[in-house]
């Protein structure tokens, strides 16, 4: 068996509007959402990610020097990962957090590495970079403020503990971490091409969030607001954001009863080797994504009778 250290890491950047990155003489990253404030001749990219949720965003902070790397065992990986060992980087902090807040990272970063949920659908199969970001340009859904992104295959962008309270309620930390580490997960395993209310269902499922809104609840707003295509309204400013990450669990985790896990690996076999999502869904599921949401909405139906009596 070979042991394989894990990589987690805390960023800097927005998902919903286009970021800039560049980078200056002195090697130094900096990011914009003008295109026209970068230096000639400078090298640009373009950042994009996937928030957890939404928080009030922070005022700027000063930069601090990152901890030093943290190796992080994981179980085996069903498909070969990469050259050597998996590694979790904390590579840079850019707001100011105290020693205790930097050891608390630190911990929550190595649990949510280790967790089995994460080991149980293969593993990482390459290594993370992990930033600690101000909440300036993490730009979530709907222009509304993320805690947590996770970009291309091995980048995740965390805010600091301090900023962790959304709607009133404490985001468990390690949670947060392990649902980037999902998104990214899936990256690796089957690129990012597919429906938000998946890609948040899914990173949902594996962290098992709790996000304080119950199956009530759910069921009154898939039927009674969510049309036709419930699912593909989540996203969109038409439900509230923690009521959509509630949803979207639910909708997951019905489809794995469907399907099982196997069924789910399978469509991120598919999708790796090129297939869209609804293709790859169609074939393993034996249904369309449309007929599914169907059968999501049937599936809630007692619970929006209990409410509307």
């Amino acid at each position: 068996m070979r042991t394989l250290a894990a990589l987690l890491v805390f960023s800097t950047a927005a998902n919903a509007q286009q970021i800039y990155r560049w980078t200056d003489k002195k090697g130094e990253a900096h990011y914009t959402d003008d295109v026209s404030t970068v230096p000639k001749g400078a090298k640009l990219e373009t950042t994009e990610g996937e928030e957890l949720m939404v928080v009030p965003a922070p005022p700027p902070s000063p930069t601090v020097p990152a901890p030093k790397t943290i190796p992080v065992p994981r179980a085996p990986a069903a498909r070969a990962p990469q050259t050597g060992s998996i590694e979790v980087r904390l590579t840079k902090i850019n707001v100011a957090v105290s020693d205790a807040d930097r050891a608390y990272i630190e911990e929550s970063l190595r649990t949510a590495a280790a967790s089995p949920r994460l080991a149980s659908w293969g593993g990482l199969r390459e290594s993370i970079e992990v930033e600690i970001a101000p909440g300036a340009l993490m730009t979530g859904y709907s222009g509304s403020d993320a805690f947590g992104q996770a970009v291309g295959t091995n980048k995740m962008r965390l805010r600091a503990p301090k900023d962790t309270v959304s709607h009133g309620f404490v985001l468990d930390y390690p949670g947060a971490a392990l649902h980037e580490l999902a998104h990214l997960l899936e990256h690796q395993l089957a690129g990012t091409s597919r429906p938000p209310w998946f890609a948040e269902g899914f990173a949902c499922v594996v962290a098992d969030q709790t996000r304080h809104a119950s199956i009530d609840d759910i069921a009154w707003w898939v039927i009674h607001e969510g049309g036709e295509r419930p699912l593909e309204q989540l996203m969109s400013g038409k439900c509230p954001i923690g009521l959509a990450y509630a949803i979207a669990k639910e909708a997951v985790r019905y489809l794995v009863e469907l399907v099982g896990e196997a069924g789910l690996k399978q469509m991120f076999e598919l999708r790796a080797k090129g297939q869209p999502f609804d293709a790859a869904f169609s074939r393993v599921a034996g249904f369309t994504v449309q007929e599914f949401e169907g059968r999501f909405i049937k599936s809630l139906r007692p619970n929006y009778y209990d409410r509307a009596r």
